[in-house]
């Protein structure tokens, strides 16, 4: 059931365990990986479906010991342009805390470069 994929913004999708599922059923299916996901973070003990097909796996069990690893890769895979799965248990708690982790870091740095910008150009 591809409801159990949420699209949080360009370049990153958050689901449950049976995301995995969903998108090795659309492969099997010939149909194309939705939406350019080349990076897959796996926090669960599910297997790896996808690394016969050309699609990075960041596998972590929860809690995350390397997370600067994980936010590192989607940092990566959407500066190419492509898109990040990350794939929790059987809810979102843990997926929407990677986001929200990578969304703080990689926006408060930019807040932080403009202060500093704005704060320059006024003295």
């Amino acid at each position: 059931d591809t409801q159990s994929t949420i699209k949080i913004c360009d370049g990153i999708y958050i689901g449950d365990e049976s995301s995995s599922r969903v998108y090795l059923t659309l492969h099997r299916m010939n149909t194309h990986i939705p939406a350019h996901i080349t990076l897959i973070v796996n926090l669960t003990d599910l297997p790896n479906y996808y690394e016969h097909y050309d699609i990075r796996y960041i596998t972590q069990q929860w809690p995350l010991e390397e997370f600067w690893d994980v936010i590192k890769g989607i940092e990566g895979v959407r500066e190419e342009g492509q898109s990040a799965l990350i794939h929790g248990g059987r809810n979102l708690d843990q997926p929407v805390t990677v986001v929200t982790v990578y969304l703080m870091n990689r926006y408060a740095m930019r807040y932080k470069e403009r202060f500093r910008w704005s704060l320059f150009k006024t003295i």
